[in-house]
C-alpha cells in the first residue's frame, strides 16, 4: 500500500506509548520518516536476488550482518556498489552515505578462503513493501538492525500536548468503540447531529488507521463499519487528521495556481490528442473557471498518456447501480438524464459509495481523500495523474516525484514565474508612468 510505511510508523509508536503510559496517542501530525530501499544483489553471473530493507542499519557493520542473514553468507566480504562519480563502475563501500536512498544495484564479493569459492552479488531494488512482508524479521540476528535497547524518543512540550489532545484523558478502548457504534445509530436517524458526529469521529480516530492497515477490510466493510467517513465533510475532516492539510481549499488552490498554463499545454497537444480537442471545445460556450477545472482535471489523463477509461463512466438515471459501477475498481460516475448532467458518484470496489456531488472536481477531491482515509492504492494505469493531484497540486510528498512528473511539474513552474515576472514588470512599468505623469503636471504648474 502507498501510506502503508507511514501508517505501520505510527503503529509502531503508538504500541511503545501503550507499553509505557495509560493514555493513547495520535500520531497524525508527525511525520516521522521511513527507512525504505530496494536492493539488487549480484553474487554472480547465475546468481542475482532482489531484496529489501526498511529499517535503517546504523553503521556498516551491521548493514553486512543484514546481508548475510539475508543471503545466509559465510565469512568475510566485499560489498561494492556503482559510483555516479565513475560512469557506475563498481567501487567498494566504505560508507553508508555512498547508498543511494531508495534503491541500488550492489556487488558482494566473497574473499577466497579454503572453505568458499568466490561469489560476487548485486542487490536491486527493492520495493517498499509493508512491514508485514519481507521486513528484517526473518531471524533474531536481523531484528538487531533495530537500536537495541530501543530509546523512546523525547518530544518536546508542544509536540507532546498535540499528541494527546486528539484523543480525551480518561477514554478507553472500550469507551471509543461505544462512541463508534453511537455515530451508526446517528447515521440511522432522519435528522442527523452532524456536531455530535464530528465530535465522535475526531475522538474516535485512532481506531480506523490501526484497524484499516492491520485488518484491510473491504470498503463495503468499512463503510458499515463507519458510514459517516462517507460524507464530504468527514472526508474532508480525515484528510486533515491525516495530513494536516485542508483538502478542498488546497486541491482547488493548486489547480487555478496552473489554470493557464494547463490550458496552454493542452492547446499545444490537441492535434495529435483528440480528446484534449474535444474537451477544450467545451470551453467554447463556458469559459468560466469552474468549466476551466472540469477541463483541465478531464484531460489530464489523456496528455500524461494513460488510460483515462475507469476515471470518469458515464450513466442513466434508468440504469441501476450494480450495472453502472460493474468493473469499477475506482473511478468517478457522471450521472445525466438524456443530455443534462445530474451529479457524480464515487465508486470503489464495484460500489458506489458517495454519491450527489455537485461537479467533476469536487468529485476527483473526494475520490482522492478516500483514497487516504482507506490506505488504497492509485490504479496503476492512472498513477501518473493522481501523482500530480497528490504532488503537484496537493502538495503532498513532493520532494520525491517520477521523472514524468517532475518534468510536468517544472514547465509548469517555469511559465508560471514567466508570467508572474511579467506582471510585475507591467506593475512596476504602470507605476512609472503614473509618477512620470504626475511629475509632468507639477513641473507645468510651477512654470
Amino acid at each position: 500500500m502507498r501510506w502503508k510505511s507511514w501508517y505501520l510508523e505510527h503503529l509502531r509508536c503508538y504500541e511503545v506509548c501503550r507499553n509505557h503510559s495509560a493514555k493513547l496517542l495520535r500520531f497524525c501530525c508527525i511525520e516521522i520518516p521511513v527507512y525504505k530501499m530496494l536492493l539488487r544483489i549480484i553474487l554472480s553471473k547465475d546468481d542475482i536476488r532482489k531484496i529489501h530493507t526498511d529499517s535503517e542499519p546504523e553503521t556498516l557493520d551491521s548493514f553486512h550482518s543484514f546481508l548475510k542473514c539475508k543471503l545466509g553468507l559465510h565469512g568475510d566480504f566485499v560489498v561494492q556498489f556503482q559510483d555516479p562519480d565513475f560512469g557506475n563502475e563498481f567501487c567498494n563501500l566504505t560508507s553508508l552515505s555512498e547508498l543511494p536512498k531508495e534503491k541500488a544495484t550492489l556487488k558482494v564479493i566473497l574473499k577466497q578462503t579454503p572453505e568458499s569459492p568466490r561469489t560476487d552479488s548485486t542487490l536491486d531494488t527493492a520495493s517498499l513493501s509493508s512491514l508485514s512482508s519481507s521486513s528484517l524479521e526473518d531471524t533474531p540476528t536481523c531484528r538487531r538492525l533495530w537500536p537495541d535497547p530501543f530509546v523512546i524518543p523525547k518530544f518536546s512540550y508542544d509536540v507532546e500536548l498535540k499528541l494527546k489532545r486528539d484523543i480525551p484523558e480518561g477514554k478507553t478502548q472500550n469507551v471509543l468503540e461505544e462512541e463508534r457504534a453511537a455515530i451508526v445509530a446517528e447515521m440511522k436517524k432522519k435528522r442527523v447531529d452532524w456536531k455530535k458526529v464530528t465530535d465522535m469521529m475526531a475522538s474516535t480516530f485512532s481506531l480506523r488507521p490501526k484497524e484499516i492497515v492491520e485488518q484491510q477490510p473491504l470498503v463495503a466493510e468499512v463503510k458499515a463499519k463507519w458510514p459517516a467517513l462517507f460524507t464530504d465533510k468527514q472526508i474532508e475532516a480525515e484528510f486533515a487528521r491525516l495530513t494536516s492539510t485542508d483538502l478542498w481549499d488546497t486541491f482547488v488552490s493548486g489547480l487555478d495556481q496552473y489554470l493557464e498554463r494547463f490550458l496552454q499545454m493542452y492547446r499545444a497537444k490537441s492535434h495529435c490528442i483528440q480528446t484534449l480537442s474535444s474537451l477544450l471545445s467545451l470551453l467554447d460556450d463556458d469559459n468560466s473557471v469552474q468549466k476551466k477545472r472540469a477541463v483541465i482535471l478531464r484531460g489530464l489523463p489523456h496528455f500524461l498518456r494513460e488510460d483515462a477509461s475507469n476515471l470518469l463512466k458515464t450513466a442513466e438515471t434508468t440504469e441501476s447501480e450494480e450495472q453502472v459501477a460493474k468493473g469499477v475498481n475506482i473511478g468517478i460516475l457522471l450521472i445525466q438524464e438524456e443530455e443534462d448532467v445530474l451529479d457524480f458518484s464515487v465508486v470503489l470496489e464495484e460500489q458506489i459509495v458517495l454519491n450527489g456531488i455537485r461537479d467533476f472536481p469536487h468529485a476527483v477531491a473526494m475520490l482522492v481523500g478516500l483514497l487516504f482515509a482507506l490506505n488504497i492504492d492509485y490504479p496503476k494505469e492512472l498513477r501518473y495523474t493522481f501523482e500530480v493531484i497528490q504532488k503537484v497540486l496537493l502538495n503532498i510528498g513532493g520532494e520525491q516525484c517520477s521523472a514524468r512528473v517532475h518534468g510536468l511539474r517544472n514547465r509548469l513552474l517555469c511559465k508560471t514565474l514567466v508570467v508572474k515576472q511579467s506582471v510585475d514588470m507591467l506593475c512596476v512599468l504602470c507605476i512609472l508612468k503614473n509618477t512620470c505623469a504626475k511629475l509632468s503636471i507639477i513641473f507645468l504648474q510651477k512654470y
